[in-house]
This record gives structure tokens, C-alpha cells and sequence, in this order.
């Protein structure tokens, strides 16, 4: 009995060096020369499973921080969901509608969706499209907007206490910053102009209009100076001018950043 037991654990570690020296001689082969890291790389993967996310990894560089922007953005909106559909005498329906007012939660959720689309389907139409020419920047627009007016105007009327002051910092400083980085670091600027402006002004201009029919049904205003029932319809069509004029200095700016940013590449030489 006690030979058969030393007999049957001699077997065992057999196997397990046996095991050790293949791993050992399949990783040299493969690693041997530098040129055959990839091919090494996406060897191994396959034979569990994730070939294509050790590929994506080695090939976009901008995955980690497509990953940390979903993340984060996931984390942030859940949170602010919980938050709302949970408060008391919630309605959920009525909730969900009222949160859509808000240019805050509207700019993280195409942020949000732009991050989902670039990591699991870059290869669809809604990848190709947030891919596309001028969408980032247009999005980075916006959530300068939200960090914008939520420091200057909301900061002093809008205490949130426990949670909600974390969410709110979220949304408000923490995600824009991720994206402004990712931004810099990864979006290509040499095709972007001024004559891109135009587009980037609607949908700032189709959110004034939406948050204005749903205050006139019945809605609250998101925003104070937002608010038509205290301001009345000519100082409130001033605001939302005066406020699209400031959205498009912000774009004028980005586009002249871009601008700088793109000649200063070609003149070091930088291809990235």
C-alpha cells in the first residue's frame, strides 16, 4: 500500500517536470528573438482563450485607457442611478426622463458609450462611427461644458453630501480629466477645422430645446439659468445664446490646440 502511494506521487511529479521543461523549451523557442514577441504572445493566448484581448493589448496602446474610462464611467453613472431611482417617492419612469435633462448625465453616457464602442466593437458601425472624424473631439466639448458650468455656476447652489459627492466629482472632474488625457495622447488632430463647428453646436442646441418642451409639459429645469418659468422667454433664448457662443470659443480653442499640437508632431517628427 505504502509502495503503490510513493509509486503513484513519483508519477506525479514526473508529469509536473515533464510538464515544466515542455513550458520551458515551447517559451525559449518562442521568445528567442525579439521579432517573435507577438507571435509568441498570441501563441500562448490562444491556447486559453484570449488572443484577441493579448492582441488588442500589444496592438492599441489606447486600450488601458479605454478600459479605465468605461470603468470608471460605469461606476460613476450606476451610482448616480442608484441615487435617483432610489430616492424617496421615486417614480421610475418620471425618474429616468427627468435624469436625461440633465447636460451632466447626457455628456457621460455618449462619453460612456463612445469608451464601449472603441473597446468591444471598433469593428461595427457604432465603433466606426465614435471613431470617426471629429467625434471625440466634440465629446470632449461637451464634458469641458460640464466641468465648465458645474465649477463656475452649480458649484455654490448644489451641496451634495455623502455619496452623492463622490459621484458628483466623478462626472464632474474626474471623467473629464481621463478623457482630456486620452484626447491628447491618442486622437489624431490633423483633420480636424473650424468648418467642423457647426455640427459639434447641435446637440448642445437640441438639449436647450428638449429641456425646454419638457419644463413647458410639466418637468423641472435642470438648471437654474435654465429655468423659463423665473426668467421668461426672451432672457432665457439670451442664455442659451450667449451659452452656445461659449461652447463654440471652446471649440475654436480645441481646434487651435489641435492645430498646434498636430504641427508641433510634424516638425519633431512624432508619427503618434
Amino acid at each position: 500500500m505504502v509502495k503503490s502511494q510513493k509509486n503513484t506521487r513519483l508519477q506525479s511529479l514526473k508529469r509536473l517536470c515533464n510538464f515544466l521543461i515542455i513550458s520551458i523549451q515551447f517559451y525559449r523557442a518562442r521568445f528567442a528573438e525579439p521579432s517573435g514577441f507577438l507571435q509568441g504572445c498570441s501563441a500562448v493566448a490562444a491556447q486559453r482563450g484570449y488572443a484577441v484581448l493579448t492582441l488588442q493589448l500589444l496592438k492599441r496602446p489606447s486600450l488601458p485607457f479605454l478600459a479605465l474610462g468605461f470603468l470608471s464611467g460605469t461606476i460613476a453613472l450606476l451610482l448616480q442611478f442608484y441615487i435617483a431611482f432610489t430616492a424617496p417617492n421615486a417614480i421610475w419612469w418620471f425618474t429616468a426622463i427627468k435624469l436625461t435633462t440633465f447636460f451632466t448625465i447626457d455628456s457621460n453616457l455618449l462619453l460612456w458609450t463612445f469608451y464601449g464602442s472603441l473597446l468591444f466593437f471598433k469593428d461595427k458601425k457604432i465603433g466606426y462611427f465614435f471613431a470617426g472624424k471629429g467625434i471625440s473631439t466634440a465629446l470632449l466639448i461637451y464634458i469641458t461644458v460640464v466641468c465648465i458650468v458645474y465649477h463656475l455656476l452649480l458649484q455654490d447652489v448644489w451641496n451634495p453630501q455623502g455619496l452623492q459627492w463622490w459621484v458628483g466629482e466623478l462626472l464632474h472632474w474626474a471623467y473629464p480629466l481621463i478623457f482630456l488625457l486620452y484626447w491628447l495622447i491618442f486622437v489624431s488632430k490633423s483633420d480636424l477645422s473650424f468648418r467642423q463647428i457647426p455640427a459639434w453646436l447641435l446637440f448642445p442646441t437640441g438639449y436647450f430645446f428638449y429641456v425646454m418642451l419638457l419644463g413647458f409639459i410639466g418637468f423641472r429645469y435642470p438648471y437654474p439659468f435654465l429655468d423659463l418659468a423665473k426668467m421668461g422667454i426672451v432672457k432665457i433664448f439670451i442664455t442659451g445664446f450667449v451659452l452656445l457662443l461659449a461652447i463654440a470659443f471652446i471649440a475654436v480653442a480645441y481646434v487651435l490646440l489641435a492645430k498646434a499640437i498636430a504641427s508641433l508632431k510634424k516638425r519633431i517628427g512624432l508619427s503618434f
